[in-house]
């Protein structure tokens, strides 16, 4: 190995504390079938309540641009293989 290269290395690992934890993130994510994002108060609904969808939104985050299939079974599929819905058939 180069000493440029091990220098650097040394240097990465140094700085990077041993031993300390990185806080991970707590994600929950729910697919619900036909619901529409103008149904739920977070997204402007004004005649249906969601307020415990609303208490999660406001400690979370909301996403405005999302691609999903109009059918429930490939959106499923897409997200337990990894893979878009013309990959699975």
């Amino acid at each position: 190995m180069k000493p440029v290269c091990f220098a650097l290395l040394l240097a990465l690992l140094a700085a990077s504390p041993a031993g300390a934890e990185v806080p991970r993130p707590n994600i929950v994510f729910i697919m619900v079938d036909d619901l529409g994002k103008d149904w739920i108060n977070s997204y402007g609904a004004d005649d249906i309540e969601t307020p415990r969808i609303d208490a999660l939104a406001a400690d979370g985050m909301l996403f405005h641009n999302a691609y999903s299939m109009p059918q429930c079974t490939p959106t499923r599929v897409t997200l337990l293989t990894g893979r878009y819905p013309h990959h699975t058939g």
